[in-house]
Parts: C-alpha cells; structure tokens; sequence
C-alpha cells in the first residue's frame, strides 16, 4: 500500500483496469496492491509521485495495450526505463506509469556488430554482454542508467570522444505511437520519426527496442587523477585546457572543484577547503597516456597524484555505489566554450 500519509492518487474505473488486466501479460499494480511502492520509486529521491496505475509489461502488445488503456481513461502517462531521470519523469502523479523492467533483454549480433537491447535494459547489460566479444556501444557512467533513457537523452561517457555518443550509435527503434501502432524507425523507414527521437524532444512515443552500433574495443584503460589546492585554479584549468585543445580523441577529460571532504580523508595543507580535481580515461596506447598526463597535470603543483590501468567494466561500474538510489539530487548544466578567471 502506498506509505504516505494522506496521499491518495487518482481512482480508476474498477472494471476499465480489470478488462486492462485480464488480458495484460504482465503485472498491473494500483495503490494497494503489494509492490505498489517499490514500483512507483525512482533514482533521485526528491521525487516522491504517485500514479492512478503501474503496469510492467511483458512484451511490446503490453505496451500497446497500455497506451491505448491511458488514451481512453484520459490518463497522463510515464514511461520508466532505468527510472534514473534526475528530473524524475520515470513516475506520475495520478497518471499511468508504464515501467519497462521486463523489456531488459540485450542480444549482441558480433558479426553485424549490432546490440539489440529492449527499453528496460541498464547499461551494465549492455557493458557485459558487448564486452564478452571484444565490442562496446559508447554509455554512460553509472551501471544501474537505463540505456533509453541515456540513449534518448544524448549519451555522454567515457569512450565519447572516440566513439560518439550514445544517440550517435543508434540505428533503429521498435516504438509504439499514441495511436497505439507499433512502428521501426531507422533512416530508412519512418525517417522523420527517427530524427525526431534524436534530439527534437520527449513524447513521441514509447521505445521497447534499440537497436545499437558496436565498435571493437579490447577494454583497457588507463585512468589518472590529480588533485590540486583551490588557490591554483587559475593556473590548473589553463593547462587543462591548453591540453583539451588539441587532445587525441583517446583522451576522456574532467575539471571539478569541490571542498576535500570528508577531512579525515583529505591531506591536512587542504582538509575541509576547496580543491580541483583533473581526471582521465585513455583508450589508447599507455605510453601516449603516461606522456600526456606530464603535460595535463603540470599547471601546478600536485596534493597528490595517481595513474593505473583498469578494466572497462570495472571502471563503468565504479560509480554506482556512490550514485545508488535513494539519495536527493539537484542537478543543473550549461555548456560553455571556456571558463574566465573571475568564473574560477
């Protein structure tokens, strides 16, 4: 049952969700129905929404069945991939959330270099079963995303600069419209569709299989890591993007300021006070990644320093403790062609 106190989402017509469930192959859930509550969570915890209905198809005639059932109830609908949306639009108020969960099947054709993935999917499906051949679909960063999402939303990760981002890799969708048709979209067929959920914005309809490209990729990295005291900002981001210039695309850059916290964790000289960080991934040749990182990190002295090699799969997954579920997240992004020094 819903937990929240005096919440009570929007009543369905009885019979209109019974005629939905008894032809429905996977599970309807309402608001007192057990699962009811696990269902309706997503990743950012600031969003505590509650929908009329859950269900969680078990294949693409659910989906169908579902969009047409939220059309004639005059439901707002959701749709959930990986429900890790920092926005929190993988759950609704008083609307029918349509969760993707079964649709997790990936399939990796080696010889066409081609992965077929379904809507509910997670990058670490993807990850594992690409890299089991020596392939990889440039993704994000954090294991547990939902590769629709992601896919949808643009893609950015560690391999983008050498392989493009997600949505550049994409080839075709099974998706089902408003109406209720299921439709492939690649840019051979229904070519305007598919421009359309490469960028021009949100609802054009539910994506229940992607198909993606894969480029050989024997895994290896080599990553690195500097830290530097606040007062040197100015001089770090000016040899950091001295090197961005004109990097190879092997190279994966990051810049952070941050305070070094926790202290107890921290060099006493910047304990508790602002720091930089400059990070790198490599795709390439360690040797060209062990000589550029001289020239990355040499804008000012170092708190400390390290580079290593590492996995790709061991590195993807890295991050997903530390960005787990059921934390409260505010995020917001611009893009800029350079930092200025009263910036820093």
């Amino acid at each position: 049952m819903t937990e929240a106190i005096g919440v009570r989402p929007r009543q369905l017509d009885a019979s209109a969700v019974a005629a939905l469930a008894a032809h429905f192959g996977g599970e309807v859930l309402g608001p007192d129905d057990g699962g009811y509550d696990a269902g309706r969570r997503v990743w950012n915890a600031r969003w505590d929404r509650h929908p009329a209905l859950i269900v969680r198809p078990a294949g693409t005639a659910d989906v169908v069945a579902a969009v047409r059932f939220a059309r004639e109830q005059e439901l707002p609908l959701a749709i959930r991939g990986g429900g890790h949306g920092a926005a929190g639009h993988g759950s609704i108020d008083d609307g029918l959330l349509i969760d993707l969960a079964h649709l997790n099947a990936v399939s990796i054709d080696g010889e066409a270099g081609l992965a077929t993935v379904g809507g509910g999917a997670l990058l670490s499906q993807l990850d594992q079963a690409a890299q089991a051949l020596g392939l990889v679909c440039p993704v994000g960063v954090v294991g547990h995303t939902g590769v629709g999402g992601l896919t949808l939303g643009g893609g950015n990760g560690r391999l983008q600069r050498k392989l493009g981002m997600t949505i550049d890799n994409l080839r075709a969708v099974e998706l089902v419209t408003a109406d209720g048709r299921v439709v492939r979209a690649s840019e051979e067929e229904a070519a305007d569709l598919f421009w359309a959920i490469r960028g021009a914005g949100a609802n054009f309809g539910v994506v229940t299989r992607f198909e993606l490209a894969l480029q050989p990729f024997d895994g290896r990295l080599t990553r690195g890591f500097a830290m530097f005291d606040g007062r040197d900002a100015r001089a770090a981001w000016a040899s950091f993007r001295e090197f961005a210039r004109s990097a190879a695309d092997e190279w994966s850059l990051t810049l952070a300021v941050a305070r070094a916290l926790p202290e107890d964790q921290h060099p006493p000289a910047v304990a508790g006070r602002p720091v930089v960080f400059i990070g790198f991934n490599h795709c390439g040749d360690p040797a060209a990644a062990e000589a550029g990182s001289e020239q990355l990190f040499g804008g000012a002295a170092t708190i400390s320093r390290n580079m290593a090699g590492a996995t790709y799969l061991d590195v993807q997954a890295m991050n997903d403790q530390a960005m787990g579920w059921g934390h409260r997240s505010h995020i917001r992004g611009a893009l800029a062609d350079d930092l200025a020094d009263e910036t820093l």
